[in-house]
C-alpha cells in the first residue's frame, strides 16, 4: 500500500502544471539548488581543515558535537517557520478499503524526505568518515553518526507535533519555540553549559553502543506523539475552538466604542487573525521582540549609539512594519466592497491610523523589559516610539497607496512574494536611517542626549500636526484609488 501511494504521489508532481508554468524560474531555482548543493559539499570536505584553523589546541570532534547543540536548536525554531507540513489528497481514498493509520503512517514517512533532513546529511556523513572514523575508530563513528542523525530525525517529528499542536494551542507553542532560543541565551552567556552537556552525551552514546537507545527513544517517542495528535484530529471537528474562546478571537467588541472607524479597525483585525499570511506576519514580529536579546545582552552593541537607534526604531515599529507592508493589499479581496459602502475615505485612512499606532504601542509596551540593561536603552526606545508614531506611520499610508497587487491572505507567508514590490523596501529604509540623520549631528558635536531628543521632538511634531498630512494622505489617496481597484480586480 506505501509503495502504491508513493506512485500516487509521484504522478500527481509530474502530471502537475507547475513543472509547465514558469519554466525558467524553475530552471534558475534548480541552478540555484545545485550550487548551494555544492557549496556545503565542499564545506563538508574542508570543515576539519576549518575548525583545525580556528582550535588549533582542541578535539575537532568534540568541537563539531559542541557545535552541534545549536544546530539542533536553530534547527528546530527555523523548521517550525519554514518547513511546509507533507500534505495528501485524502479525498479519493475515502472509499476505498484503505485505512486512515495507513495513511497517516504514509505522512509521517514523506515528512522525512525533506531539504531540512537532507542538508545535514551532506556535512555530517562526510565528517563521520574523514574525521570521526580516523581520529576515533569504526565503531565511534559509526555510533556517532547513527546517534546524531537519530536527533536529526527527532528535529523533524518534534516539529511536526508544534505546527500541528499550534492550531489548538498557539500560546504553548510560541512559548515552547521561544524557550529553545532562550536556552542558546543561557548557553552563550554561560549561566547553563547546555552545549558541553551535549557534547558529553553524544560522546558517551559513541563510546557504549547500548547507549544508542536514548536517541532512538527520542526519535520514537516524537514519531508516536505526532502520530498520535494527527490521528486524534483526524475529523475537523476534533479542530472546533471552544465557544467562549471563538467568541474573544472574533468580537473585538473594544472598538465597538469607536462608531464607523472602530468598527472598521474590527473588521481589520478579524481579517489579520484570520488570514494565514497576515497571521504568520504578526507571528515573526512577536519573535523579533525577544530575538533582540542577542544584540542588548552584549556590551559591544550596547555602547553603538547609532546601532541602537537603529535597533530601537525597529523594536518599537516590529508589528506595524509588518502589518504596513501590505497595508492596503490585505483587503484587496473585499477592498471593492468596503468602497461601495458608505465609508468615507477620511475614515478608512483614519482607521488604519489608529490601528498603527496601537501595533507601535504594543511593541513599545514589549520592549521595556530591555530598560533593564540601562535607562540609556529605554530613553532610545521611547524616543523611537515617538518617531514611529509621528513620522513612519505616514510613511507606511503613504507608500501603501503605490501598491495594486491583489494577494490571497489564505495562502502561507513564507516564499509567497504575492503583493510584494520594491516601494515596500522604499517604506521601511526611511524608519531607520532618517532617526539616525537626525541623531547624527548632535552626536559629532557632542550633544549625544539632545539628539535622542530631537528624534522624540520629530515624532511629536507629527503627532501635532496630523490632521493636515492625513488630509494631505487622503487626498492622495483618493487620487490612486481608481488604480488600486482596478489592481485589486485582477
Amino acid at each position: 500500500m506505501i509503495k502504491e501511494l508513493i506512485l500516487h504521489e509521484w504522478l500527481e508532481k509530474m502530471r502537475s502544471p507547475f513543472w509547465r508554468k514558469s519554466l525558467i524560474i524553475n530552471i534558475l531555482l534548480a541552478i540555484f539548488l545545485a550550487l548551494f548543493v555544492f557549496y556545503f559539499v565542499i564545506l563538508a570536505l574542508y570543515i576539519d581543515v576549518i575548525l583545525q584553523k580556528i582550535f588549533p589546541k582542541e578535539d575537532i570532534v568534540a568541537k563539531f558535537s559542541l557545535f552541534l547543540f545549536y544546530y539542533f536548536v536553530i534547527d528546530i525554531v527555523t523548521r517550525f517557520f519554514l518547513q511546509k507540513l507533507p500534505i495528501i489528497k485524502i479525498q479519493p481514498y475515502l472509499l476505498l478499503p484503505i485505512s486512515k493509520t495507513k495513511i497517516f503512517h504514509f505522512l509521517m514517512q514523506k515528512s522525512l524526505f525533506t531539504f531540512f533532513n537532507f542538508l545535514p546529511l551532506i556535512i555530517l556523513f562526510p565528517f563521520a568518515i574523514k574525521v570521526v572514523f580516523v581520529q576515533k575508530g569504526l565503531l565511534f563513528a559509526i555510533n556517532w553518526f547513527l546517534s546524531v542523525l537519530f536527533l536529526v530525525f527527532t528535529n523533524s517529528f518534534f516539529v511536526f507535533f508544534l505546527k500541528k499542536k499550534f492550531l489548538l494551542k498557539p500560546l504553548f507553542v510560541f512559548l515552547s519555540v521561544f524557550s529553545f532560543l532562550f536556552l542558546i541565551y543561557l548557553d552563550s552567556a554561560n549561566y547553563v553549559l547546555f552545549s558541553v552537556y551535549f557534547q558529553k552525551g553524544i560522546f558517551q552514546i559513541a563510546h557504549n553502543f547500548a547507549l544508542l537507545t536514548i536517541p532512538l527513544a527520542f526519535m520514537i517517542v516524537s514519531y508516536w506523539f505526532s502520530f498520535s495528535l494527527m490521528k486524534k484530529y483526524s475529523y475537523l471537528d476534533a479542530l472546533q475552538i471552544s465557544s467562549d474562546s471563538e467568541k474573544n478571537i472574533k468580537d473585538f467588541v473594544f472598538f465597538d466604542k469607536f462608531g464607523k472607524i472602530g468598527n472598521l479597525i474590527q473588521l481589520e483585525l478579524k481579517m489579520l487573525w484570520r488570514g494565514k499570511r497576515s497571521k504568520t506576519y504578526l507571528i515573526i514580529a512577536f519573535f523579533m521582540i525577544p530575538y533582540f536579546l542577542i544584540f542588548y545582552a552584549q556590551e559591544l552593541y550596547r555602547e553603538n549609539f547609532y546601532f541602537l537607534i537603529a535597533l530601537s526604531a525597529v523594536l518599537t515599529a516590529a508589528f506595524s512594519m509588518q502589518y504596513a507592508q501590505l497595508i492596503f493589499a490585505w483587503e484587496s479581496k473585499y477592498f471593492n466592497l468596503i468602497h461601495s459602502k458608505p465609508i468615507k475615505s477620511n475614515e478608512y485612512i483614519l482607521s488604519k491610523y489608529y490601528l498603527i499606532l496601537a501595533f507601535n504601542t504594543i511593541s513599545f509596551l514589549l520592549s521595556l523589559p530591555y530598560g533593564f540593561f540601562g535607562l540609556k536603552i529605554l530613553a532610545i526606545n521611547f524616543a523611537a516610539f515617538l518617531f514611529n508614531c509621528g513620522f513612519s506611520v505616514y510613511l507606511f499610508l503613504f507608500f501603501g497607496c503605490f501598491n495594486h497587487s491583489k494577494i490571497d491572505n489564505s495562502k502561507g507567508a513564507f516564499f509567497n512574494y504575492e503583493g510584494i514590490q520594491i516601494i515596500q523596501m522604499v517604506a521601511n529604509m526611511p524608519v531607520i536611517v532618517v532617526p539616525i540623520l537626525i541623531f547624527l549631528p548632535f552626536h559629532l558635536f557632542g550633544f549625544t542626549f539632545f539628539g535622542i531628543i530631537a528624534i522624540g521632538v520629530v515624532g511629536l511634531v507629527g503627532l501635532l500636526f496630523r490632521n493636515p498630512i492625513l488630509a494631505f494622505i487622503t487626498v492622495f489617496f483618493i487620487k490612486n484609488k481608481p488604480k488600486m481597484l482596478a489592481g485589486f480586480r485582477k
